[in-house]
């Protein structure tokens, strides 16, 4: 049988951003945004996703694009910052929490049910705009919010209903445990949310050694035992020295973190001075040693990682940086190039939705210098 091959063919930013501007044609077009006004919003939206590190995978039809500006508005997005603060908030209030200010659940669950509904509304206007549904909805950290949001639902109504028949006073909620996975989900928290997956990335690489220090762990532990035993020491409250294996394990682990040092060691040191080389081996072996070594185990490759994530973000940062200026280059009569002059409306209409004008500063800064001594940017000249 002949095995069948799909030519998958790759669509560079270019062409994918035309086939949505020929696309847009069939959609309804509001008569009070002409051509070139849409387009400056579309090349704004273009570059604010690049200044925020965000995918720009969105369709650029009119009513898309008024959904997009609803999205970053920095009122919108203030909101939602102010919600998740008060949704981690909540749970000094809450029962059982600091019992000065402990109060009922009947104040503290309408305002947790304001975030949540912002959390849902944040994921619902997103869907509005994306270009393929199907992708957005199945984005995993989607899911997860989706998740929680009816888990966290699930868990109030529980919980209402025990503290109303058999379990007043008693119930404890699950949920509020997983409420700092809102922050690391959100797509507001992107930079969070890449530093987390890099520690994640990196914790494979810990295993190997981890498993090797458990092993020689419990392998002096097996020998602490067997040594001290038998002798009927005593430590100095009065306990079995090593009586137990559970006991000698015990103990050694709380010497790899230096907290019982010199306490554990002084009994076998009383009884024989040659028993400290026991510990001292053990120290040197598994403190200075492996520790070091499951430390830049984990350095080397969180910044790996780390660095892969940057160089990821940097890409998404180009390609939206690129659909900007094919769009704006676009049915001008020097394509390729780009002026000051033209950008001065983009950035106009990126004011609404930028909070910091810190970083409109750095835009302007920025077009200045990577222009020409002409005022024009791009590497194509006109002939």
């Amino acid at each position: 049988m002949a095995a069948e091959y799909e030519m998958v063919e790759t669509v560079t930013p270019e062409q994918q951003l035309q086939g949505d501007l020929m696309a847009n044609r069939d959609h309804d077009v509001d008569p009070v945004l002409d051509t070139k006004d849409l387009r400056i919003v579309t090349a704004a939206g273009f570059i604010q996703d690049a200044c925020q590190g965000r995918h720009s995978n969105y369709r650029t039809d009119e009513k898309s694009l008024k959904w997009k500006r609803l999205y970053d508005d920095h009122w919108v997005v203030n909101a939602l910052r102010l919600a998740v603060l008060v949704d981690l908030l909540l749970i000094i209030f809450e029962r059982p929490g600091v019992h000065a200010v402990e109060t009922s659940y009947m104040i503290t669950f309408p305002i947790e049910l304001v975030c949540l509904l912002l959390f849902a509304g944040r994921l619902i206007l997103g869907s509005l705009f994306h270009k393929d549904h199907q992708t957005y909805l199945l984005d995993k950290k989607n899911i997860f919010v989706g998740i929680l949001l009816v888990g966290t639902l699930v868990d109030m109504a529980v919980y209402i209903a025990l503290e109303n028949t058999c379990c007043e006073g008693s119930t404890v909620r699950g949920t509020r445990a997983l409420r700092p996975l809102f922050l690391i989900n959100l797509d507001l928290f992107a930079e969070l949310r890449r530093a987390v997956r890099a520690i994640r990335k990196s914790l494979f690489g810990l295993f190997r050694v981890l498993f090797l220090v458990t092993l020689t762990l419990f392998m002096f532990a097996l020998l602490a035992y067997r040594l001290f035993s038998y002798r009927n020491l005593t430590d100095m409250n009065g306990h079995p020295y090593f009586k137990e294996y559970q006991d000698s394990l015990l103990q050694l682990f709380i010497l790899l973190t230096t907290a019982n040092d010199p306490d554990v060691i002084l009994p076998a040191y009383n009884d024989n001075t040659f028993n400290v080389l026991v510990f001292i081996v053990f120290i040197c072996v598994c403190l200075y040693l492996f520790v070091n070594i499951a430390l830049a185990a984990v350095m080397g490759e969180y910044s790996g990682h780390l660095k892969d994530e940057a160089m990821k973000l940097q890409k998404e940062r180009y390609d939206s940086l690129r659909k900007a200026f094919v769009i704006l280059t676009k049915e001008q009569e020097c394509q390729g190039r780009l002026s000051r002059e033209m950008l001065h409306p983009v950035l106009q209409a990126m004011k609404g939705n930028y909070s910091w004008i810190g970083d409109k500063m750095k835009i302007g800064m920025l077009l200045y210098v990577i222009s020409d001594k002409e005022g024009w940017i791009g590497e194509i000249k006109c002939t």
